[in-house]
This record gives structure tokens, C-alpha cells and sequence, in this order.
């Protein structure tokens, strides 16, 4: 189930790519923050409390939320976040989508994703 949810993911950040003009462009490995366990008890659960801790960095200028996307946020118009929620709501993660390379700050601040997505 979960590599399903990712290769839809990779897709649907695939099609917001092209949708923005950036066809050509390569992707640069990001990476996740891998899947943290947390103790939410269903998928909207974690999904409400990693919305919680986004919003967190949205607050502080890290990211910005992506218009009509709850789980989706950027960082200027090069790098993509995707936080994912186990179907139980046992584990998330947060993945990293960087159009060409990724700057050594997206990497600090997905270290920083990382410790904040725990439960």
C-alpha cells in the first residue's frame, strides 16, 4: 500500500511539474525524512497533526503551503514537499522534490522536517 501511495505521489508531482512549464527540467534527489513512527490512531489523525507541524515551518518563512494541497508544501518554485501518512496513521514521512539540484539549505531543513515529525 505504501509504494503505491508513493508512486502516486511521484506522479502527481510529475504532472504539477509539466502543468508549471518546467518539462525539461531535471529532478534533483531530495530524499524523505524516511517513515517516523507516531502515535496517531488513523490516517487523518496524522495527517491533522502533520499539517500541525508544517505549518510550523510555513509560520517561521521555511516553506510555503502549495494552493489546494493539505499534505504539499514549497519552497520557492524548485523544490517540492509531500508528507505521507501510513493508511493506519502509524508512520509518516515527509518526501523532498528539488527541480535540478538540491541546496544545501533544503537539506538542512528536511533534517529539521525530520525531527519535528515526531508523536
Amino acid at each position: 500500500m505504501l509504494n503505491k501511495l508513493s508512486i502516486l505521489s511521484v506522479a502527481t508531482i510529475a504532472s504539477i511539474t509539466i502543468n508549471q512549464g518546467l518539462a525539461y527540467a531535471g529532478f534533483g534527489d531530495g530524499g524523505s525524512t524516511g517513515w517516523n513512527a507516531v502515535s496517531s490512531n488513523s490516517w487523518e489523525s496524522c495527517a491533522n497533526k502533520a499539517l500541525e507541524k508544517m505549518t510550523t515551518f510555513v509560520n517561521n518563512g521555511d516553506v510555503q503551503f502549495v494552493p489546494g494541497w493539505k499534505s504539499r508544501f514549497k519552497i520557492g518554485n524548485t523544490v517540492i514537499l509531500n508528507v505521507l501518512c501510513s493508511p493506519d496513521g502509524n508512520y509518516v514521512t515527509v518526501s523532498v522534490f528539488c527541480i535540478n539540484d538540491c541546496s544545501s539549505r533544503t537539506i538542512g531543513l528536511r533534517k529539521r522536517i525530520r525531527g519535528a515529525m515526531n508523536w
